[in-house]
């Protein structure tokens, strides 16, 4: 019964959206025009960092920097987490998600979200990770694992010992990231390791299984 439940917020703060890239031609766009339809009362600060890509990334990220829909910084390439890091840096607000340059959020996903935060223990909050529509068994599985991870997510946020943040569309808590010192740069798998240090900290991690956000998965081994 509680599964589905999310707090209703009692505010609607400002926030900001960093979405590290790194050779994402063909999904940026796609990407960024979802979290422009986000429908959120809040301001919502878009940050895309360019993570030394080799491909049009840069160009096609370029049109929404100059209508002042996003502010977009180039860097030399150095992972994931050295982006996020930059990110950081340029954040206004309270707080502030991660968003995968592979992905697309719903409209409403924000409004289940938020309303975590009026416990002061928390400094984050996950989503319901989707698959695109499949394109061949392969894809097909990993939805199916996919649909597995989101009721294990809730699970684990109930039992106080979820394990990840995941790129796509997590929201943090500007302070609870900044007072562990950011995203660990050596270590390919951040979304674990920052989850795992938040917790170690005393901090604490819930998820919202009505917050949908939607990732490409490969389509080949």
């Amino acid at each position: 019964k509680i599964l589905h439940r999310d707090p209703k917020p009692k505010k609607y703060p400002n926030l900001s959206i960093i979405i590290p890239a790194y050779n994402e031609e063909s999904t940026i766009a796609q990407c960024i025009e979802s979290l422009l339809k986000l429908d959120y009362p809040g301001k919502i600060q878009l940050i895309v960092i360019n993570d030394g890509s080799k491909d049009k990334t840069l160009d096609v990220a370029g049109p929404y920097a100059k209508k002042g829909l996003i502010e977009l910084y180039d860097k030399k390439n150095g992972g994931k987490a050295s982006a996020m890091n930059l990110g950081l840096k340029h954040v206004k607000h309270d707080y502030v998600a991660c968003m995968d340059a592979d992905s697309i959020v719903h409209p409403r996903a924000l409004h289940y979200m938020v309303g975590y935060f009026d416990d002061a223990n928390i400094a984050a909050v996950t989503s319901a990770l989707k698959v695109t529509p499949p394109k061949n068994r392969l894809q097909e599985i990993q939805w199916i694992e996919y649909l597995v991870n989101i009721l294990q997510r809730k699970l684990f946020a109930l039992l106080d010992i979820l394990y990840v943040t995941p790129g796509p569309f997590s929201v943090y808590r500007t302070k609870a990231i900044k007072s562990v010192g950011g995203f660990d740069e050596d270590n390919l798998t951040e979304d674990m390791e920052i989850a795992l240090h938040l917790q170690d900290k005393g901090w604490r991690l819930e998820n919202s299984m009505l917050a949908e956000v939607f990732t490409h998965t490969p389509l080949t081994l």
